[in-house]
Parts: structure tokens; sequence; C-alpha cells
């Protein structure tokens, strides 16, 4: 949005003059509010100290739009570090859907200057363009946390569970979750007429593939939710639906039931666990699989059957059970008692 000029509801920006070296605090003192609020119900904000078209243009954007370079941002990041250090809530997003190349030394400095001020008390990571993952050049940055994917809005059945796997995997170990699935009621590839528009399974199959691929976590998000479309204020990139009726649309209850799911399973023990499944399977509706302490799981975002290699099952013992993840259900336990071998694929 035109952050820059466009004030917000109570007639203030957070810029003076665009500077930002000249903060304005009356523009700040609601975001101090919402922090509170949030706090509050128990929720913790992603603060974006910047979108990136303040520091990087996009293919639409204008060259007007860029108002930081590594002196002010510098400058800057000490400024908003300072001022939220000793908020309970808070997680540092820095990048705002750009790519690195041409700013990272922004970038960097406005990490430099966050971290500074903020002495580390919260987590910091970088929301990267599509198909992308801040792990490409700064996983070895020390203010970087955590690593975030974005794999995107491009197309239906995107392996994001690739992105994720390959950031699991990375050395130093960071962890890893998806920033950007494809969003619910959003155009597929920005082309309604075309290819549809995302709805709860795609919702659902991003999550599933990520967080068994490795991630400790995921996102949700909604076209119409993020930018608030309802009369008066137009939509952007095509969102079609007044957000507050989109908060009752079947994909937001989604993730819930996800983490009810994985929470009942050791989370701190699972991993990524592809050589449990016998057949190899490289097309886009591929089943996952995690194994923790006692358990394991296999998401098949398609149902059919699948074999797995039970060679290092400890016990003679298995118990299987259908879960659901449309509604959560799960199906009554089912008890195998000293199965033939280890090894023997099953069903």
């Amino acid at each position: 949005m035109d952050g820059l000029n466009t004030p917000n509801a109570y007639g203030e920006n957070l810029l003076l003059d665009r500077d930002p070296t000249r903060p304005n605090d009356r523009y700040s003192e609601n975001v101090d509010w919402i922090l509170a609020e949030a706090a509050k119900r128990g929720l913790t904000i992603g603060m974006l100290p910047t979108w990136g078209n303040k520091v990087l243009r996009g293919t639409m954007e204008k060259v007007s739009d860029i108002v930081f370079n590594e002196d002010n941002a510098l400058d800057y990041g000490r400024w908003i570090g300072a001022r939220y250090r000793n908020a309970s809530n808070l997680v540092w997003i820095l990048g705002g859907d750009r790519r690195l190349t041409g700013a990272i030394g922004v970038w960097r400095a406005l990490a430099k200057g966050i971290r500074e001020s903020d002495t580390g008390k919260h987590l910091s990571t970088f929301h990267p363009h599509g198909n992308a993952t801040s792990s490409e050049q700064l996983h070895n940055d020390d203010w970087l946390d955590f690593n975030m994917v974005q794999s995107g809005h491009a197309m239906r059945d995107k392996r994001n569970d690739d992105l994720v796997r390959a950031d699991y995997n990375r050395r130093p170990a960071k962890p890893v979750l998806d920033g950007g699935p494809r969003y619910d009621n959003h155009p597929v590839n920005w082309k309604p007429d075309e290819l549809g528009w995302f709805d709860d399974y795609d919702v659902r199959q991003a999550a599933y593939f990520a967080l068994l691929a490795g991630a400790f976590g995921h996102t949700y998000g909604c076209q119409d939710i993020w930018q608030f479309v309802e009369p008066g204020r137009g939509p952007v990139c095509f969102a079609r639906g007044n957000w507050h009726k989109s908060l009752l649309l079947p994909a937001v209850a989604q993730l819930g039931i996800a983490r009810k799911f994985l929470e009942a399973h050791d989370p701190a023990t699972r991993a990524p666990a592809q050589e449990f499944l016998l057949d190899k399977d490289d097309s886009p509706l591929h089943p996952v699989a995690a194994r923790g302490d006692h358990y394991a799981m296999v998401y098949l975002p398609a149902g059919g059957n699948v074999h797995l290699n039970l060679a290092d099952i400890p016990g003679r013992k298995l118990r299987t059970q259908w879960f659901n993840p449309r509604t959560g259900e799960l199906s009554k336990a089912e008890k195998t008692d000293g199965y033939k071998a280890p090894g023997e694929a099953r069903r």
C-alpha cells in the first residue's frame, strides 16, 4: 500500500517528510497500542520495520517509493529496535517480499541497527520473494534466527516441502517455516478466469507438506483478510471477498486442526522421514512422511495406498489410525500383533 503518503485512520504517517531518520511518535503510539492489545489475547506480532518496496523497487512500483539506504536504515533500525526492545510479543521480519540482490547491504544495516538496540531479545527472520528462501544469501548471518520460505501463489500443488526440507537440512541448523504459502481465496497465479482460486484443499496441502518436511510452524493467509477488504476500501490483486465474511471460510480452521493433531504427538522429536515410504513418487500429489518417538505420520493429499518400510520399527506391535485433516476426525485404532517381519511392505 502507499504507506509513505497515505496516513493511518488518525491522520498520521510513520515517517515525517518521508525521512527514515524522522519517525513520527504519534503514529507509533497506535502501534504500541496494537502490540499491547495483541499481548492481552496471547498473540505474537510479526513486525516488519518496512515493506520491501521502500528498499527495492518491484516490477509495478515507482523509484520514488524507495527511501532507505545503508546509512538511514542503520539509524532507523536503532530507533525501532529501542522502541520495542521491551515488547513481550514480537518477532522481527525484515524483507517484505523482496529479492536480496541489489539491496542486501540495506537489509543488513537495518538488521544491525535493530540488533544493537534490541540486544537480541526478539527473534529475527527475513521475508523473501516468491519461490525463494531467506537462506539463499543470509543463512550464515548471525541476526537471522530462523529461515523463512515463501513458496508463493503461482501454482497449485506446489512442492513447498522441497523448499522446507532443504532448509531443514542446512548447516548450521536453523528452524524454518513457510511464511508465504498459497493463500486462501487467492487467484492462482493471479489469473482467476483461467486458473481459478485457491481454497481449503490448497491451504491444507501446503500446511501438511511443510510441517511434515521439518517446518517448526506454518502460516495461514487469506487474500481478503490481509488487506481488510470491505466497502469503501478497494481490493488489491483480484481480492473478491469482504474480510468479515472471509473469517468464516472453510480453510480458516485448518491450521487449528493441524496444530491439535501434531502437538498431540511429541512435536519435539518429529523429523522428516521420506525414507519411511517404499514407493518413489515425485508427482505433485506425493505422500510426505515424518517420524518421532513411538509414532510415524504419512500425509496423502489425494488419498490412496501407501507402502511403508518397517525395517527399523522397534517392537512387534503396531497401532494404526486414519486421520481426516479436513475435520480432525480420527478412526478407531487398529492393533497389529506380531506382524511378519521388519521391512515387509504394508498398505
